[in-house]
């Protein structure tokens, strides 16, 4: 039966997006070809190593001895038509000949028959005990003398339960290649003793075998000089999220055994390598990929030893995770969703790591049947008229549903014409089975067959019997009824498919928590009450506690009622009892007419009212008045805190290239940049003798006191000036506010293209946009309050880490931020980016010029990323730009501190890499790039604190 994986979508997307080899193993190359050109360039590292097996004894926790000819499971000849019997006499642990006190596995191969065989050897896996994932992993061998008949293979296989070639299959090393095969691959005088191959097996879109191998342009098998008989070689795979690379190691050279890395894409028919496999190491005699069809045909000389002197696990670029007794399934309980957005669940699937969703047989296609509930949905369309058809969705690894058997029951929707009879079941990963029969038109399990959504509810009990719900496999499977086919194609649609124990065991995890309000002002005595909205809603443990940061500014009751204690600012926090999940609101507390708190998220004017003037800043070095009646961002401050010592730095919203406010130790006031920092640029408020009006002073001026005089001028004067010249009104800037930051969450699109949502574990929960691949994008319709420059901050988790978004408003890139690899789908951090906006409504859309990222939302803020806010009043900081732009043949880079970075990049706007600088010495560096074609392109900084700064340039 051909299996095709589906993946869920708005509706059930067309799969393998990115990689498909349609079958043909010689299309391969091709595809990989195209993943290489936008692999990332990343640097190498070995870590540590994690396990290791130097077999000084041979360890049963760990491998098990295979015994028989695999007829006992239906695969006689191991599915090679091998003349092998395994035994575990054939196993053994011996000392290395010429290595003294070194120990190594030997696997013999024997001319002796046993069980219907004409020979025996010796076969080994961890399966059940030991998997890996990721990683260096090294094996040093010794082959004997192969002539014609022995196959020695160190290799692995996914440890999921799907059927082989769908779990994987990574060879690590094969030996003993027939003539025809060596012919093929470019070698035809190659000895059978000095040839080498390494092959990646999976499951092609339509259930066919993809192999690597077949492709003698992308393949390249070692072949030695000299014969690896009876010597030692190491056989490595560097294995990360994104590539596998195969090499040997022989007399102390390394050794390629592809011409390049095999990229891995996660939605695609190479993203099985992105799961756990076990080991096995064998001595297999005679078969298909050998000279010896026969036992006639063998002509090595036996008995023959194969050692393996060691096999060994390192990280590799931070990757690489062993785990041990991984076969072990714990129970579920409560409500488990296999496939549901809104129900509340104890635990569910999650497609793409241990769920799938499968059609039978190539028998259905993607429907457009709307989703009962959310926005996805299993939809399929009948292929064939008078035909079966068949699919499910299965967990790939099992589920342990035992506590659900008794009581329990399979709920879902579904939306079928009446006229179809159908069947519904479960299977478990022991070949059993059971369905439930629909006939067309009859009403069961409390289906109504009028071809609308309806529920359906079967105790979980009328699929007992043989099946094993200690290790489920198809969860929920659906398909035809034998001697019933559907007379016409159709299409029809599954939903908010769950298992529900019976036993009153809901339990529903916390998976965040946010409050509202998220900042407030009060005053000294008074209270607000803050609400706290625990994700989900119908989570089982809705206990919360709270805490406040300062107690002596403010206090906060059991249910959230905060009360106001005195001057300052304090930060209230909800902290969830189920998951410890936390979320916070700041409070700032005044004192009528004697305290100003600003609030940092607002903005300000500040007036004169004895001389009723209004303090304006519009690039110029000097700040200028006018009348109080004035409005827009030219005259509307924004007022920050520089530390916790009560000083703020003033930052007019439309003062351009000098929007800070600072007193210089002269007569008068000026303007300079965000990045001026130091005393001068601190600001203390105090009560004025007027109720309502405030002093503005600086650190560490003689004349540190902000005035008005007479004729409008800003002046700075000393802290005995304490008259109707020196007192200021700072309101809020009602009208001409623009947030600091707009959030909006990536699910939250007007218009898409290509991508899907699903449940996220980031802080706050929901839902994020994942499945993104090239060319995907998403449009946001948002409202700009001002002009200006923007830092948008995106939330985003990958593996591969070939991955890039791209801003962008009417068709023009405003901003690009990379993506590197985070090490996880829900492994979650935040990239950034710089555009200019204009005032008023925008449909922003973000698209994808790689691949295989997830993000969850985006943030779109004034000035600097809210992530870089801190306290820089003793740092040095550097300032980058490029000039000219556009450039012709010479871009230069202008740094003011070139010890804060360490190289650069140059990528074009599809993501690619075109340049690199491998320092930054001087504060002026100048890149040829005359030989680059016009077009955008983005100027990468790496930093010494691992940080990363992105600059755009036109050619």
């Amino acid at each position: 039966m051909l299996i095709t994986k589906f993946t869920p979508n708005t509706n059930v997307s067309l799969l393998m997006k990115n990689f498909q080899t349609k079958g043909n193993p010689f299309k391969l190359w091709i595809a990989i070809a195209i993943l290489l050109l936008y692999s990332p360039v990343v640097t190498s590292q070995i870590g540590e190593v994690i396990w290791e097996d130097n077999f000084n004894t041979f360890n049963t926790d760990i491998w098990n001895p295979i015994e028989g000819d695999g007829c006992d499971i239906g695969l006689c000849g191991w599915g090679n038509a091998e003349l092998e019997y395994y035994r575990g006499n054939n196993i053994t642990i011996e000392s290395i000949p010429g290595e003294s006190g070194n120990n190594a596995l030997v696997l013999e191969a024997k001319n002796e028959s046993f069980g219907g065989s004409s020979f025996t050897s010796g076969k080994v896996d961890t399966d059940g005990n030991l998997s890996v994932q990721y990683g260096l992993i090294e094996i040093r061998m010794r082959t004997p003398n192969l002539d014609s008949g022995l196959w020695p293979a160190a290799w692995l296989l996914g440890t999921s339960n799907l059927s082989w070639p769908a779990k994987g299959e990574i060879d690590i090393m094969e030996m003993g290649h027939a003539v025809e095969e060596r012919e093929r691959q470019g070698h035809p005088g190659a000895d059978i003793n000095s040839y080498v191959g390494a092959n990646a097996i999976f499951a092609n879109e339509d259930g066919s075998v993809g192999s690597i191998a077949y492709d003698v342009g992308y393949n390249q098998p070692y072949v030695s000089s000299t014969s690896m008989a009876d010597r030692f070689v190491t056989y490595r795979l560097y294995w990360e999220p994104t590539q596998m690379r195969y090499t040997i190691v022989d007399n102390g050279t390394e050794y390629d055994l592809y011409t390049g890395p095999l990229p891995l894409d996660p939605d695609g028919v190479t993203g099985v390598f992105n799961r756990p496999f076990f080991f096995l190491l064998n001595l297999a005699v005679g078969g298909n990929f050998t000279d010896a069809a026969a036992p006639g045909q063998v002509s090595a000389p036996l008995p023959a030893k194969l050692y393996i002197d060691y096999v060994r696990v390192s990280k590799w670029n931070g990757y690489g995770t062993v785990e041990t007794d991984y076969g072990g399934l714990a129970e579920e309980s409560g409500t488990f969703g296999v496939f549901t957005e809104n129900t509340p669940t104890a635990n569910e699937l999650t497609f793409g790591n241990d769920g799938e969703i499968y059609v039978w047989g190539g028998t259905m296609q993607e429907g457009t049947t709307a989703p009962y509930e959310g926005s996805e949905v299993i939809a399929w369309e009948t292929l064939n008229a008078n035909s079966w058809f068949g699919g499910g969705i299965s967990a790939i690894f099992g589920k342990d549903m035992s506590n659900y058997v008794e009581n329990g029951s399979l709920k879902f929707r579904i939306n079928i014409p009446a006229d179809v009879s159908f069947r519904v079941g479960i299977t478990d990963n022991f070949t059993n089975e059971s369905f439930v029969n629909f006939p067309a038109g009859e009403t069961k399990y409390g289906l109504t067959r009028n071809g609308q959504w309806g529920e359906v509810e079967i105790p979980l009990e009328d699929f007992a019997g043989l099946i094993a719900f200690q290790n489920i496999n198809y969860m929920f499977a659906i398909s035809s009824i034998d001697g019933s086919f559907p007379s016409t194609t159709f299409q029809f649609g599954v939903d908010d498919i769950v298992w529900e124990d019976g036993n009153g065991n809901t339990t529903v995890s916390v998976t965040g928590i946010s409050v509202s309000p998220s900042n407030t002002s009060l005053s000294v005595g008074s209270t607000q009450q803050i609400t706290a909205t625990i994700n989900p809603s119908g989570a089982s443990n809705q206990n919360i506690t709270w805490s406040s940061s300062n107690t002596s500014i403010a206090t906060v009751s059991t249910d959230g009622l905060i009360t106001a204690q005195a001057a300052g600012s304090a930060t209230i926090t909800a902290t969830t009892a189920d998951g410890n999940f936390t979320a916070s609101t700041i409070v700032t507390v005044t004192t009528s007419g004697a305290t100003f708190v600003p609030d940092p998220n607002k903005t300000y004017y500040i007036d004169n009212p004895h001389h009723g003037l209004r303090i304006g800043a519009n690039g110029a070095q000097d700040p200028f008045t006018t009348s109080t009646s004035v409005t827009g961002e030219s005259v509307t401050w924004k007022i920050t805190p520089s530390t916790t010592d009560g000083y703020y730095y003033i930052d007019c919203i439309g003062g351009g290239s000098r929007p800070r406010m600072r007193g210089d130790n002269s007569a008068y006031t000026d303007m300079q940049a965000t990045t001026s920092k130091g005393s001068w640029t601190k600001w203390k408020f105090t009560a004025g003798s007027v109720d309502g009006t405030f002093l503005l002073t600086t650190l560490g001026n003689t004349l540190p006191r902000l005035q008005i005089n007479n004729v409008g001028e800003t002046k700075m004067v000393t802290t005995a000036s304490t008259g109707t010249w020196e007192r200021f009104i700072i309101s809020e800037a009602i009208n001409t506010t623009s947030p600091s930051s707009i959030r909006i969450e990536a699910e939250d699109y007007a218009a898409m293209s290509g991508i899907q949502t699903e449940t996220t574990t980031d802080t706050g929960g929901g839902l994020n946009v994942g499945y993104i691949d090239n060319g995907d994008w998403m449009d946001y319709t948002v409202d700009i309050p001002v002009s200006g420059t923007y830092t948008v901050d995106f939330r985003v988790a990958s593996v591969p880490g070939s991955a890039a978004v791209q801003f962008i408003v009417d068709t023009a890139v405003l901003g690009t931020a990379n993506i590197a690899p985070t090490g996880g789908w829900q492994e979650w951090t935040t990239v950034s980016t710089s555009v200019d906006l204009l005032a008023g409504t925008q449909t922003i859309r973000l698209f994808s010029p790689g691949q295989n990222f997830n993000i969850n939302w985006f943030e779109i803020t004034n000035g600097a990323s809210s992530k870089d806010i801190e306290d820089n009043s003793t740092k040095d900081l550097s300032i980058a730009s490029v000039y000219p732009v556009p450039a012709q043949n010479e871009l230069n880079l202008s740094v003011s501190n070139p010890q804060e970075y360490t190289s650069l990049q140059v990528i074009d706007i599809t993501g690619k890499l075109v340049m690199v600088q491998p320092s930054i010495n001087s504060k002026l560096t100048s890149l040829n790039i005359s030989e680059l074609p016009q077009g955008i392109y983005f100027l990468k900084l790496f930093k010494a604190n691992n940080s990363s700064e992105l600059l755009r340039f036109a050619k």
